[in-house]
């Protein structure tokens, strides 16, 4: 997976990632946190989709 998906693609299952980027599933949870946790996807059970962009933060 490289470069821009649009809002609302589903992502692959956890146990693909890990066999796609042959990492720990532990590095593939804390990707898929941090994305949520900073509003980029919209996790369910079974589905997880990305979100359009969040709006940025001025100051």
């Amino acid at each position: 997976m490289r470069g821009e998906l649009p809002p609302g693609t589903q992502l692959p299952s956890t146990a693909q990632l890990v066999e796609r980027y042959d990492a720990a599933h532990a590095i593939i949870q804390h990707a898929l946190k941090t994305f949520k946790d900073e509003g980029f996807l919209d996790n369910r059970v079974g589905i997880r989709r990305l979100r359009p962009r969040p709006p940025t933060l001025r100051h």
